[in-house]
């Protein structure tokens, strides 16, 4: 039982730990890449945003970013923005801009590896970065989780605006406009000094001026209020086992008793080491994780102390509950004569039985949602690896940083490359069409892909007359449908008003080439497949070149004659595989370890439900046995218990569970089996044990 204790103990602090790791990275990176906002918040002031718009030669781009800057420093308010462009490597270089304050140092979700400063009061062209092998970097960015650091990610450098020096590198005849946030206690003041101003005549009239309003961090947030529960269900699992020590010493207990013991010192000399030793393995799993996730202590890691230090409270406060919970269990342990009597004798089984109902009603549908959700994340994580070199040697366009710049230039470009196109996510729109098209609430989506011919140059699709389909002689607009769905009306998903139709056989599996889709489908088995001609989208996820040398020198010698290298942003299938790989071993970390605390905890109160029950009637066991009754005379009323505790669950699912019917009654059902085998082999193993000795006169 102790094993089980410690077990208990060390997964519980571990899943608290990732869980606010992973919350405090995702508050961090958040609050960086909305610094107007964290900016605003922090020093209570109010933002005033606007188009600047700097013009599309150098001179005149110069001239008016100059005028800008002399307007900030004259009016002592301070400003930001945020700019885009693309590297050769295929990776998005993004820079922040501040003038006027220092407030940054001062914030808890920034700091620097070597704490050295920038003065943004003060013109300078030094940055920071978060490439840590950058060697022109006067310092980088410190972050909670060192995956945002890595050669993988975007490059983002902090700057002054001083150094902002695009308006020389864009090629003339490109329009140049920033998004710049003013800060200041009071924005219609601002706006009226804006006005009063030269560079008023700079201002995009369109737009205008606007409140900004940067989007929220919180949605993305881990549930919090899901780790306090399962703190306190671990800890109520531990009290549970130690009540169940109680029980197999209650002999001791009752010799301490006679010798004078108090119920305070039977609890210091029995129980009290295990419960520091719960502790002690708390705090060091917290150490060593820390250790391994985060390597170093800086301001911006402070906020996760903290919450680790809240969080060992709370499971500290819970802690000292179940030891009043163990002595109350201590006092009610009596002399054997007293022992007799049913009162007492029930009062265990009852406890045990409440217990149990409190963990399932807790328990089940978090737990049916964590499995269900746990098995597509353990699949994807298995399928980015099976499927790694599909997955990676490709390069799409990750953005267009211009309105003006007619992306079906790209797209022909592409086409004429060889391109693939590939568009896994028609079945999600279909879904969320369903919602608001109440004509297609009834209609079945079937799994869908649209893509080119380039992309099924890699497959060797049969017809239902078993001949090889030959894709180049494919007319645009071609369905390929498997035979399973024969007969099937699939006008649906055809683009016009009629599609050639051509049937296939079943079993093909086409692979997603972009890690990162919206839903993570790295494939789809037996889909409708719309072939289409021309390549109609160029979204990263869809449109792919292979990142051979000779495509990326045609590539960028395209870019670079149509003066497009600062328009067109690119970005390889093997980042985006980096970033997927990286989310998808924290996520089945992370749900791993939810799945193992509930089976742990699962089998803890079952087997106290179990061990109570028998205890408190093995005598009663050992006679039936002697009688030859059957197993079900014998143990009938532990197994009826146990299906009868099921009964509050379901009563529960009807009102609050969001899941139908049907779902809550097949979920019940696996549970109510899984749960008699396993009270099965644990009677069978108290049974040889309990009562085999309780025959030979070794237990009473």
């Amino acid at each position: 039982m102790k094993k089980f204790i410690y077990i208990l103990t060390i997964l519980c602090s571990f899943f608290i730990f990732l869980t606010n790791f992973e919350n405090q990275s995702i508050i961090q990176t958040s609050k960086i890449g909305h610094a107007s906002e964290s900016f605003a918040e922090h020093e209570d002031l109010e933002i005033l945003n606007f188009q600047y718009h700097l013009g599309n030669d150098v001179s005149t781009r110069k001239e008016r970013y100059g005028q800008l800057i002399d307007f900030l420093e004259d009016k002592d308010c301070y400003a930001l923005f945020y700019t885009s462009t693309s590297q050769e490597n295929y990776k998005d270089e993004n820079y922040l801009y501040i003038m006027g304050s220092n407030a940054l140092y001062t914030f808890d979700f920034f700091d620097t590896l070597h704490t050295k400063r920038i003065d943004f009061t003060k013109e300078s062209n030094l940055y920071f970065s978060n490439m840590v092998n950058d060697p022109n970097a006067y310092d980088y960015i410190a972050y909670i989780d060192s995956v945002n650091n890595q050669p993988y990610q975007d490059t983002l450098e902090i700057r002054h605006f001083s150094s902002y020096k695009q308006y020389a590198t864009v090629r003339e005849g490109i329009d140049i406009d920033l998004e710049l946030n003013l800060l200041s206690k009071d924005r219609l003041l601002t706006q009226a000094m804006v006005m009063n101003s030269e560079i008023y005549n700079y201002v995009d009239a369109e737009v205008g001026f606007k409140e900004h309003v940067g989007s929220s961090y919180k949605g993305l947030l881990k549930d919090r209020s899901f780790a306090f529960q399962m703190i306190g269900l671990c800890v109520l699992a531990i009290a549970i086992l130690l009540t169940c020590q109680i029980f197999r010493s209650k002999k001791e207990i009752i010799i301490r008793k006679m010798m004078g013991h108090s119920f305070v010192r039977i609890f210091k000399e029995m129980f009290i080491t295990q419960l520091f030793l719960c502790i002690l393995f708390y705090i060091v799993v917290q150490i060593l994780s820390y250790a391994f996730y985060v390597h170093s202590f800086n301001s911006v890691t402070f906020p996760l102390l903290m919450k680790s230090w809240h969080d060992f409270l709370i499971f500290l406060i819970f802690l000292i509950i179940s030891c009043f919970y163990i002595c109350f269990c201590i006092v009610k342990v009596k002399d054997s004569g007293e022992m007799k009597r049913q009162g007492n004798r029930n009062f265990f089984s009852y406890a045990s039985i409440v217990v149990k109902i409190v963990f399932i009603v807790v328990a089940f549908a978090p737990f049916v949602n964590y499995v269900l959700e746990w098995k597509n994340i353990a699949y994807n994580a298995y399928a980015l690896r099976a499927y790694q070199e599909h997955l990676r040697g490709y390069v799409g366009v990750s953005g267009i940083a211009s309105f003006d710049y007619d992306p079906t230039k790209i797209m022909q470009f592409f086409d004429e490359q060889g391109a693939v196109y590939q568009d896994f996510e028609q079945n999600i729109l279909f879904e969320n069409m369903k919602e608001f098209d109440t004509s297609l609430q009834h209609t079945t989506i079937y799994p869908y892909i649209i893509v080119n011919k380039a992309y099924l140059k890699d497959y060797s699709v049969i017809d239902v007359k078993n001949v090889a389909v030959d894709i180049e002689k494919l007319p645009p607009d071609t369905l390929l449908i498997p035979q399973k769905y024969e007969g099937v009306d699939t006008s649906y998903y055809c683009p016009n008003t009629s599609c050639d139709v051509v049937m296939i056989k079943n079993g093909n599996r086409f692979i997603n080439h972009h890690a990162y889709s919206v839903d993570m489908t790295l494939n789809r088995k037996d889909p409708i497949v719309l072939v289409v001609g021309e390549i109609p989208n160029w979204s990263a996820t869809n449109m792919l070149l292979k990142n051979t040398d000779k495509n990326k020198q045609a590539l960028h010698s395209y870019l670079k004659t149509n003066g497009l290298l600062e328009t067109v942003h690119l970005k390889t299938t093997d980042d985006y595989y980096e970033l997927a790989k990286n989310e998808s071993n924290t996520l089945f970390v992370r749900y791993s370890i939810v799945f193992l605390l509930y089976i742990l905890l699962a089998f803890i109160f079952q087997y106290q439900s179990i061990y109570i029950q028998f205890d408190q009637c093995k005598h009663e066991y050992a006679i039936n046995y002697l009688l030859g009754k059957t197993f079900w005379q014998r143990y009938g009323n532990i197994l009826n218990n146990n299906i009868l505790m099921y009964s509050f669950v379901l009563i529960y699912g009807i009102f609050f569970a969001q899941m139908t019917y049907f779902q809550l009654l097949a979920y019940l059902l696996c549970a109510i089996i899984v749960d008699i085998l396993v009270a099965y082999y644990m009677i069978h193993y108290f049974e040889k044990h309990k009562v085999i000795a309780i025959l030979k006169g070794e237990q009473s």
